[in-house]
């Protein structure tokens, strides 16, 4: 791809386009990745596992891997319980989005 890419101007459609392709697939690769990882599915080792989470977080730019272990497991925990299971939306985010306006603000 880069030696595709390499006279494209860097303010071109072609080059963007590629650049939001690859570069959303390789995030959201890794957020999957960091789910996973999240279950212990990596390694035997649960120390092994978290290493490896935060080093999977590393090119997302924003730490979340150590948090994201308690919330999951909390939702897991309280799966459907309001108030605790982080994964429902609160009652202003279903009224938020329940519009066609609020989803477009949302994606």
């Amino acid at each position: 791809m880069a030696l595709l890419l390499a006279n494209t101007p860097i303010i071109s459609w072609k080059f963007l386009l590629t650049l939001y392709i690859v570069g959303a697939t390789a995030n959201q690769a890794l957020f999957l990745a960091v789910h996973e990882i999240t279950h212990n599915l990596a390694f035997k080792s649960i120390n092994a596992n978290k290493a490896l989470s935060i080093f999977a977080n590393l090119p997302i730019g924003m730490g979340y891997a150590a948090m994201f272990k308690l919330y999951h497991a909390e939702h897991h925990k309280y799966q459907g319980v309001e108030g605790i299971d982080t994964d429902l939306p609160t009652k202003f985010e279903g009224k938020l989005l329940q519009s066609f306006w609020g989803k477009l603000f949302f994606l």
